[in-house]
């Protein structure tokens, strides 16, 4: 009798787990969404014997279902034709939250700033998004001191706290 006793409390434990799981199942697909589809080509990168990896160079991808491009020096373009190098140049250097994860070119926080620039003062003034995901503050730094940024001007984005120095 306990051993019956204890089979039909298995079984309804059983039961309400599953009930359980149906029902969190349901309300999850309802409420929560899924992450984006990863769509080919992802962004891909070159190896760097400092940094480990670098930007591939002339490269048209996507970052979360966003299209990137990257010009020929290996920086993220603001959407239309590559950075202008001839004229000032503000560089924005930093990670994921510069580089724009996920955002079109045009919607990066550099490409705000250059329409924000071209706005007050002119088209004089170009912004190169140096940012990389996953980089740190001494890839950043190899970054700003390479052959490929001679000005060592930049606009540093430190993390994604938002801070600008």
């Amino acid at each position: 009798m306990r051993s019956r006793r204890m089979v039909g409390n298995v079984a309804v434990l059983a039961v309400a787990a599953g009930v359980s799981l149906a029902a969190g199942e349901l309300v999850l697909r309802t409420f929560v969404s899924l992450p984006p589809r990863r769509v080919e080509p992802e962004v891909r990168y070159t190896p760097h014997a400092v940094r480990r990896f670098t930007l591939l160079p002339n490269q048209k991808a996507y970052s979360y279902g966003a299209a990137v491009t990257i010009d020929q020096r290996g920086f993220r373009t603001n959407g239309g034709t590559a950075g202008r190098y001839g004229c000032p140049v503000v560089f924005a250097l930093g990670d994921s939250f510069t580089f724009g994860l996920g955002v079109a070119d045009e919607e990066t926080w550099p490409a705000r700033l250059e329409r924000r620039l071209k706005d007050r003062i002119g088209g004089g003034t170009s912004v190169v998004n140096g940012g990389t995901i996953s980089y740190g503050v001494f890839q950043e730094l190899d970054l700003l001191r390479g052959p490929v940024w001679p000005s060592r001007r930049a606009l540093w984005c430190t993390r994604s706290t938002g801070t600008i120095s």
